[in-house]
């Protein structure tokens, strides 16, 4: 039997001390959701009969906010996006990829050079959103932005693990074709 006490705390059977896990009502991962008030009591989740849960639905296992002030951890100074779920990222988009270190830099090519997962025809691949993406269309996309529609990327540099986006140059299918075709004749030849 739950009951409360003279000071406004909740007891049970009177041997266990039981107090109000949530007396604001506000999602305690920092979404600022007001929760639901308890049916019955779940002990093992923090739920007390005719109190607020400590989180909405679905938060229980989520973090605080990483970045609560919402500023670009690079140190640019600008504001970062929230996800769905209402948190800050830690960087821009475009700025997670000065910090990480998915490649090196060649000095004599130029060539930012994947040293990340790569397929058996040499391109880098990356996981980002559940979904796996080559490597230097996707790095194309967040620094230059979106690739034309019909038009694939042109490696210049003929380095397939190569994210540069200065070496990469949006050209049609058969263009990239045709270059291909060109570099191996011209290979064969000399």
């Amino acid at each position: 039997m739950t009951r409360r006490d003279e000071y406004g705390r909740f007891t049970f059977r009177g041997d266990v001390e039981i107090t109000n896990p949530n007396p604001d009502g506000k999602c305690l991962c920092g979404c600022g959701r007001t929760t639901t008030i308890a049916s019955r009591n779940r002990y093992r989740l923090g739920h007390v009969r005719g109190c607020h849960t400590p989180y909405w639905p679905g938060h229980g296992r989520r973090l605080p906010d990483p970045n609560p002030a919402g500023l670009c951890m690079c140190g640019c100074g600008g504001f970062t996006t929230l996800d769905p779920s209402g948190r800050h990222s830690l960087y821009l988009t475009a700025h997670q990829f000065r910090l990480k270190s998915y490649w090196t830099v060649d000095a004599d090519t130029g060539c930012w050079v994947w040293t990340a997962a790569l397929t058996d025809c040499g391109y880098g691949v990356i996981n980002r959103g559940g979904r796996t993406h080559k490597a230097h269309r996707f790095i194309y996309e967040q620094v230059v932005g979106p690739i034309p529609e019909g038009m694939t990327l042109d490696h210049l540099c003929l380095n397939h693990a190569c994210v540069n986006p200065t070496h990469l140059e949006p050209v049609t299918r058969s263009e990239n074709s045709r270059r291909q075709w060109q570099r191996v004749r011209e290979g064969d030849a000399a």
